[in-house]
């Protein structure tokens, strides 16, 4: 599996590249088994950009097959992922909001 992070396309550009200065508040990180190292992929500034980069790494490990979960996190919170999907795995058909 390729574990090049996804770099911002057109429809998340205004969440900003890392080290922009933009403050980044959500996180879509993949997380994959069997330790579960999080492998941050997309930072975005506000839940519509993070749903939309969400989307596209779906679209993106589905079509590599990958295994894991990828899961959206809102930054420096100790919370669970608000939103999550497993991948790889029996009857992962939707996502799960939190």
């Amino acid at each position: 599996m390729n574990r090049e992070p996804f770099y911002s396309s057109p429809s998340t550009s205004a969440s900003g590249p890392p080290g922009s200065g933009v403050a980044h508040k959500f996180e879509v990180v993949f997380q994959a088994p069997p330790t579960n190292e999080r492998i941050l992929l997309q930072s975005a500034t506000d839940a519509n950009a993070a749903t939309m980069a969400f989307h596209e790494a779906l679209q993106r490990l589905t079509t590599q097959r990958a295994t894991g979960e990828l899961v959206v996190l809102q930054h420096h919170e100790a919370h669970p992922p608000i939103l999550g999907q497993p991948l790889g795995h029996a009857g992962a058909k939707s996502s799960h909001l939190r």
